[in-house]
């Protein structure tokens, strides 16, 4: 007859199940401690790459240290003084691009008006100019032709004056090459061609009538157009010298200076928008934060943006 487990069997087995059970709970737990733990690791990385982005690569190029830092601020200083006077002419630029603006919105219509009547008469003075021409060469061609000896006469007067040609070409003498060279068609032409082109002219003139006068208001227009040109002359001329002066105050070579000073715009990006296409190291960034009072007001000079806020 079989018998039940006795006490000695069953008393050992409780013993184990009460000591294991504690030590495997506390491993479950520690299992699900660490579980949510990583959950939670997860979500903050999610929360700081929304944040800020995949890492940009890092910079490249020199560093700046607290002694290169120094040399642009200074160049931006004696930038900044040459750059006072571009202020007043970017304002006059300005103000000439909004009254050309107005001059032309204003002369709409004054302006069809004349290029339409400009064009009808220089149709007719090309016209007129090509008649003269075409008449000319077929009476030329009818002399050459009447006479078999006129282009042996002709081959000789080319002959007599390719020498002084040769020679003044020899001396450098543009001049000089000018001059036979005006004397040999005359020769050959039977013509003086200076006189022949001022006839030309007159029979324009009295067939289609001289170019109309620009009006006073277009005249206003060119005016303002050669105004804006010359002031963007005058900007780019103070831009070059500022950087000269710049490069010349560092203390550096003008590569070296205009490297650097791009370098510290991006950086100054960096710092104001908290992000950038590449990174730098937290020493460098420190660095300039720690001369912004410095910075901020060579902005200009120094080719960044002014930013009503700024990072610390």
């Amino acid at each position: 007859m079989k018998r039940g487990l006795g006490t000695r069997a069953v008393v050992p087995a409780l013993l184990a199940m009460l000591v294991v059970a504690p030590t495997a709970q506390a491993q479950f737990g520690g299992l699900i401690k660490r579980a949510v733990a990583g959950k939670a690791a997860d979500k903050a990385a999610e929360k700081v790459t929304d944040k800020v982005g995949p890492k940009a690569p890092r910079a490249g190029g020199e560093a700046f240290s607290a002694t290169t830092l120094q040399q642009v601020l200074a160049g931006a200083r004696a930038s900044n003084a040459v750059l006072a006077h571009r202020d007043q002419l970017v304002q006059q630029r300005t103000e000439a691009q909004e009254a050309l603006n107005t001059l032309t919105s204003q002369n709409g219509g004054t302006q069809r008006a004349y290029q339409e009547a400009n064009s009808k008469i220089l149709d007719c003075r090309q016209a007129s100019f090509n008649a003269s021409s075409s008449k000319r060469e077929a009476e030329m061609h009818a002399r050459m032709t009447a006479d078999p000896q006129n282009m042996a006469r002709m081959q000789m007067i080319a002959m007599k004056y390719s020498k002084t040609i040769a020679e003044a070409q020899q001396r450098g003498d543009t001049a000089g090459v000018m001059k036979a060279q005006l004397a040999m068609q005359n020769e050959i032409m039977g013509t003086n061609i200076f006189a022949a082109a001022k006839a030309d002219t007159a029979a324009a003139d009295a067939k289609c009538g001289k170019l109309p006068k620009k009006p006073a208001s277009l005249v206003a227009e060119d005016q303002k157009r050669a105004l804006l040109s010359a002031l963007d002359d005058s900007v780019r001329t103070i831009e070059a010298k500022a950087v000269t002066a710049g490069a010349s105050a560092s203390g550096m070579d003008q590569v070296r200076y205009l490297e650097l000073k791009e370098r510290l715009v991006t950086i100054l990006g960096v710092i104001d928008s908290g992000r950038g296409v590449v990174s730098y190291d937290d020493a460098e960034l420190d660095l300039v934060k720690q001369h912004r009072d410095e910075i901020d007001p060579l902005r200009r000079a120094i080719g960044a943006s002014t930013r009503a806020t700024r990072s610390r």
